[in-house]
């Protein structure tokens, strides 16, 4: 999986939505330094308007075991390129992010334990980086789910452009979904608790030479399910099977919106992008099933 250069503290990953690439930003200790821990302090939840134009800065907050601000602690805002081979740049910021980089700006607290990031500041510009290919997007800053920033993996995923016209996910949209105009492939889902969903994506390898099984257990984000998918293979039918050849080897990202109970898009990108043989893309789904006992929305 792609990772960091770097392993990170513990804190709340800060998530840089663009409309149709992600890339996680995140403010992070500069080492892990028990008892200090890291906060958002303002900027998440924040959508850039058509200009793309943010408001409000980007701003983490180092705290002590008490729950007290720590001044003079160094705070990494760091962000990695894109699965396209480029990245998000922010004008008039001087701070790009480039190519092949994971981008990293160190900044100290100030006296009240405050970190602003260079990268989103009020009045910053997203635009498109080098490499992106000249996609539109609007960015989007908002909060993650907590986690440990023990984790080195960065996450790229594939997001719709309308995404703010989605719907949230609940248990109604467990079933089957397929794509009318590619019948014979499809996926099955099924909502979980704690904001999961299983993700099993049945299709073929680009080559059309075998079959493809590709899946995970998706974080549910408000209105989008987001996964590192993995496929399977080396298996044997029935009584044949032996664990020992099977390798489930990383295959790339799954992204699920729902515009209502009956309709869907599937984004999705192999491991290297667009250099994948499987490439970068989207269908739109259709609900086949919906299991008896539930119903949507």
């Amino acid at each position: 999986m792609p990772t960091f250069s770097v392993r990170l503290g513990t804190g709340t990953p800060l998530l840089l939505v663009a409309g149709l690439l992600a890339c996680h930003s995140i403010a992070a200790l500069a080492e892990p330094v028990p008892p200090y821990s890291i906060r958002p302090f303002s900027g998440g939840g924040q959508i850039a308007p058509s200009n793309r134009v943010f408001s409000n800065p980007l701003v983490a907050r180092v705290l002590d075991a008490n729950g007290d601000p720590v001044p003079g602690v160094t705070v990494h805002f760091a962000a990695p390129h894109c699965l396209f081979g480029g990245a998000i740049c922010f004008e008039p910021s001087a701070y790009p992010f480039f190519p092949s980089h994971v981008f990293d700006v160190a900044v100290t607290t100030d006296a009240d334990g405050l970190a602003r990031s260079p990268l989103v500041q009020a009045g910053n510009q997203a635009d498109i980086g080098e490499g992106t290919l000249g996609f539109e997007f609007v960015a989007t800053v908002q909060n993650a789910i907590p986690t440990s920033f023990a984790i080195e993996s960065a996450t790229f995923i594939l997001l719709q452009a309308d995404m703010l016209e989605s719907v949230p996910i609940t248990a109604g949209y467990t079933g089957s979904w397929y794509n009318p105009e590619q019948n014979g492939q499809g996926l099955t889902v099924e909502v979980l608790s704690g904001n999961r969903m299983l993700v099993n994506w049945n299709t073929f390898t680009p080559d059309g030479s075998q079959q493809a099984w590709l899946g995970g257990v998706a974080e549910i984000l408000g209105r989008q399910a987001v996964t590192f998918a993995v496929r399977p293979e080396g298996g044997r039918f029935a009584a044949n099977f032996e664990w020992a050849p099977v390798s489930v080897n990383y295959w790339g990202s799954l992204t699920l919106v729902f515009s209502d109970c009956n309709h869907g898009r599937l984004f999705w990108a192999g491991d290297s992008g667009f250099a994948s043989p499987w490439g970068v893309g989207e269908v739109a789904l259709t609900r086949l099933t919906l299991p008896e006992g539930l119903s949507c929305p």
